[in-house]
């Protein structure tokens, strides 16, 4: 059991350590090309680096970090442009295209936000709506609820009140009846 968890720990471990050196190595991939830059003294080797850097700027800006790119790019152009002006004009269009896709990511995501917004708008009406008909059902059933319920407890009413009468009747019956048979045992214990 410890050396599965070991293990486990370990891969973990491995895998954290993975994801923070490629973002160590992209950044130290830009920082190395910058100082090659810096240091070069060839107008060939100062195009291949400048070909790198637009190439470094253009994968930062597809990987959605388009404002790297730029801070990049402000950073390497300066010193690009004091060696070879003419340099550094290809760049301008990676900065530009950073510069346009970032706008474009922005306004692709207010549209969406938009989208959600009107969405969830449909939504909530359509909820409102719904309830506020199962409120007006629930009100209509809960009426005639208690509409039936006053015409079974008016029933009820009546119908005990039959049973009732009928009580007292047969109880008159019987207590007449008694009161009768008392008098006839009375007239013939007396002899009348």
């Amino acid at each position: 059991m410890k050396k599965l968890i070991l293990s486990v720990a370990v891969v973990a471990a491995m895998s954290f350590a993975s994801c923070g050196t490629s973002t160590k190595q992209a950044e130290d991939k830009g920082e190395m090309l910058r100082t090659k830059i810096e240091n070069c003294k060839n107008p060939d080797s100062l195009k291949l680096y400048v070909k790198q850097a637009k190439e470094y700027a253009g994968k930062l800006v597809s990987q959605g970090n388009a404002a790297a790119a730029k801070a990049y790019l402000d950073e390497v152009t300066p010193v690009i442009e004091k060696k070879d002006p003419s340099a550094s004009a290809e760049l301008k269009g990676v900065c530009c295209g950073a510069d346009s896709k970032a706008k474009t990511l922005a306004k692709q995501v207010a549209d969406s936000t938009s989208q959600a917004v009107d969405s969830v708008k449909d939504v909530v009406a359509d909820k409102a709506g719904d309830v506020k008909s199962a409120v007006g059902n629930a009100v209509e059933q809960t009426k005639e609820g208690v509409s039936s319920a006053a015409d079974k407890a008016k029933e009820k009413v009546g119908n005990a009140a039959e049973k009732t009468g009928d009580a007292v009747k047969k109880a008159a019956e019987k207590t007449g009846d008694a009161v009768q048979n008392a008098a006839e045992k009375t007239k013939k214990a007396l002899g009348v």
